[in-house]
């Protein structure tokens, strides 16, 4: 059985900000200090991986003062799915294997979207968007790692994008994501 997580990233935003508006519209999980500029979201709700209710999280957190969120929804290992939101509005998404549930799924997966200029841009690494191209077009057999290259990529911390709010209460959490992440 392979990972199942989905978490935001507020780029370039202020903690105390992002927390009073998950708080204002009575969201629960967990919300991070921010960390290298960003704040990273643990929401409850969008652990059932249903992606209206991921999506409608990145688009109403994009209207506070910051750059971008990025969603990112990892199911089972097999798929990796990415929302990027801007002033309320949708931006970018890349689904790394679109047909995964239809009962035609390819025997190699064609990815949907993703575009690395609006991603690079976005996470405000504009001279990344190469590097974000090169693992767009990486198929990774396990999304984890793809995500992790994406991270990287884009300059985000790996340790706090590769779980979801689940990893909490389990005890799958360890080192500075402990340290600076608060209930909400």
């Amino acid at each position: 059985m392979g990972n199942f997580y989905v978490n935001h990233v507020v780029v370039e935003a202020d903690h105390d900000e992002v927390l009073a508006e998950l708080r204002r519209i009575g969201r629960g999980g967990y919300c991070s200090e921010t960390v290298g500029g960003n704040v990273y979201v643990y929401d409850n709700e969008s652990e059932s991986q249903d992606e209206n209710v991921i999506e409608r999280l990145a688009v109403d957190l994009s209207r506070l003062k910051c750059r971008s969120v990025f969603a990112f929804l990892n199911h089972d290992d097999d798929v990796l799915v990415i929302w990027v939101a801007r002033d309320g509005e949708i931006v970018d998404r890349f689904n790394s294997c679109p047909d995964y549930f239809s009962e035609q799924m390819p025997e190699t997966p064609t990815p949907t979207g993703g575009d690395p200029a609006v991603m690079a841009d976005a996470a405000g690494v504009s001279e990344r968007a190469d590097d974000v191209a090169k693992v767009l077009g990486e198929r990774d057999p396990f999304a984890i790692f793809q995500h992790q290259g994406l991270a990287e990529a884009l300059g985000f911390e790996p340790e706090f994008c590769l779980i979801g709010a689940n990893a909490f209460p389990r005890g799958e959490t360890a080192g500075e994501v402990d340290e600076v992440t608060v209930v909400i």
